[in-house]
C-alpha cells in the first residue's frame, strides 16, 4: 500500500465521493500565493469522523456501565471500564492543577477531556498500516482550534458579560488603544500555534515513521512507534493543556 494510499481507497465507490465533495469543498481558483489545487483528499474528515464516533461508543458504554449495578462493585482487576475510569480521573486532577481548583477543573473537563481524546487517538490512528492521523492536516488541526478560540470567548462573554472587555483594554483608558492592539494579536496567534505545532510533530513523526518502515519493515521501525506513541500523548497534553489555560484566563475575574 502506497504511502498516501489508505484502506478506504480501497471501498468501492469512495473516488467517486471524493469527486463528489471536490465540486463543492474543492478550491478551484488560484493566485500567485496559492497555486492550483493538485490534490484532494476527504480522506481526513472521514477518519475523523470515525474516531468521533468510537469516542462516542466508548462513552456511551461507560455511561450504561457506570449507571449499572455492577460499577458499586469495585473489580478486582483492571477492566476496559475501570482503564477508563483512572484515565479519566487522572486527567480531573491534571486539570486541578492546572487551574487551581477542582470546580473550575470539573466545569471545563468535559471539553478538556475530550479534546484530549480526539486529539490522541486522531493521533495515534496514523500509526496503523493503511490508516493516516486526521491531525496531520492542517484544516483538522485549524478546525479544533478555532473551536477552543469561539469557546473561550464565549465563555468568557457567558461568565463576565461587559467586563470581559477589560481582558483587552486593562484598567487604564490610557493605555486601552495599545493594551487592545496587544491582546488581539495575541488571540489570534492561540490557534495558529495550537495549528502548527500540531501539525508539525504529527506530520515529522508519521513521515519519518513512515520512511523507516519502507526502508526496515521489520525490526528498526518498532522503537519508532513507541516514539511515536509518546509523541502522541505529549501532544494531546500539550493542546489540551493550553486549551483549558485559555478557557480559565477568559473565565478569571483577575487578567
Amino acid at each position: 500500500m502506497d504511502e498516501h494510499n489508505t484502506w478506504l481507497d480501497m471501498l468501492p465507490g469512495y473516488h467517486n465521493l471524493e469527486e463528489y465533495f471536490r465540486q463543492y469543498f474543492g478550491r478551484n481558483w488560484s493566485n500567485t500565493i496559492f497555486p492550483p489545487q493538485e490534490h484532494f483528499s476527504m480522506t481526513h474528515v472521514f477518519l475523523a469522523l470515525f474516531v468521533g464516533l468510537c469516542l462516542m461508543a466508548i462513552a456511551l458504554s461507560y455511561r450504561r456501565h457506570a449507571r449499572s449495578e455492577a460499577a458499586v462493585i469495585p473489580a478486582d482487576r483492571l477492566t476496559f471500564f475501570s482503564f477508563v475510569e483512572l484515565l479519566l480521573s487522572a486527567l480531573l486532577r491534571f486539570l486541578t492543577e492546572i487551574v487551581g481548583s477542582e470546580k473550575e477543573a470539573r466545569r471545563f473537563f468535559p471539553m478538556g477531556a475530550g479534546i484530549f481524546l480526539f486529539v490522541m487517538f486522531s493521533d495515534l490512528i496514523g500509526l496503523l498500516p493503511g490508516f493516516e492521523s486526521p491531525t496531520a492536516h492542517l484544516q483538522m488541526n485549524l478546525a479544533i482550534a478555532l473551536t477552543v478560540f469561539v469557546a473561550t470567548h464565549y465563555f468568557g462573554i457567558r461568565q463576565q458579560g461587559w467586563r470581559y472587555v477589560k481582558h483587552f483594554t486593562g484598567d487604564s483608558w490610557l493605555l486601552a488603544p495599545l493594551m487592545f492592539l496587544l491582546e488581539l494579536v495575541s488571540h489570534i496567534v492561540r490557534p495558529l500555534s495550537l495549528t502548527v505545532r500540531l501539525l508539525g510533530n504529527m506530520f515529522a513523526d508519521h513521515k519519518v515513521l513512515a520512511i523507516f518502515t519502507l526502508l526496515f519493515p521489520l525490526i528498526i521501525p518498532i522503537p519508532f512507534l513507541f516514539l511515536g506513541l509518546l509523541v502522541s500523548l505529549i501532544q494531546a497534553l500539550v493542546f489540551m493543556t493550553l486549551s483549558v489555560i485559555y478557557l480559565s484566563l477568559a473565565t478569571s475575574q483577575e487578567h
